[in-house]
């Protein structure tokens, strides 16, 4: 995650805070070590994510923390907490968070958590995947690694491709960027995936695949 952090164009100069309950962070080649600190703490009080300056945060991801020998429901449990208690800090921030089990996920969607990973759910889908069609696991695992290869990008919308279809726009776009448009994020946060005759408007941005070291336009 960090790796892929400090990868992005985005958000590669971008200070990155770690709160766990460990005395160091595993040996990695991170891109940009001088910005990452480690906060060796308990991540479900309030005070440890205001010591880590979660106020003025942007993003926070949590991941599911089944280290102590705890079990998954635990891990779960710690996610919705600390979830919840950023939100209630900051509801400014972006979160991410991760469950085991999707049987927490309506407590976080309640609580303005932005976007919720069911692990169990994702390995499922691309166990069968894997099983169905293995070219497709290829294809998936190279799109969610944004640091080599081909990843999914956000680009944002040409105006003079503002009105336009979807589909009359793919090849001239293609042509100037380099870039592929599998879908449309629309201001609204809904993602519409290969919308033919979809009209473009002028805050949506294209989503891409695109070469890793693209830079968003």
């Amino acid at each position: 995650i960090l790796i892929e952090l400090q990868s992005s164009p985005t958000l590669k100069d971008r200070e990155i805070v770690v709160v766990a309950g460990r005395e160091e962070l595993p040996v990695m080649n991170l891109p940009n070590p001088g910005h990452l600190r480690l906060l060796t703490d308990d991540f479900t009080r309030a005070e440890v994510l205001l010591k880590a300056n979660v106020l003025k945060a942007a993003i926070a991801i949590i991941v599911s923390d089944v280290s102590s020998g705890r079990s998954r429901q635990d891990a779960d449990a710690r996610t919705v907490l600390c979830a919840l208690t950023i939100e209630k800090l900051n509801p400014a921030v972006h979160t991410c968070a991760e469950l085991s089990n999707a049987v927490n996920e309506t407590h976080l969607r309640m609580g303005g958590v932005n976007e919720v990973i069911i692990t169990r759910d994702l390995a499922g889908h691309l166990l069968a995947q894997a099983a169905l069609y293995s070219a497709n696991v290829h294809l998936l695992q190279e799109l969610l690694r944004p640091t080599k290869g081909n990843s999914l990008m956000p680009f944002k919308m040409p105006q003079e491709l503002v009105g336009q279809t979807f589909d009359s726009v793919l090849t001239p776009f293609y042509q100037k960027t380099g870039a592929i448009p599998v879908a449309i994020e629309r201001a609204d946060g809904k993602v519409l995936v290969n919308p033919k005759t979809y009209r473009l408007c002028g805050d949506d941005a294209l989503l891409c695949v695109a070469a890793a070291e693209e830079q968003m336009i």
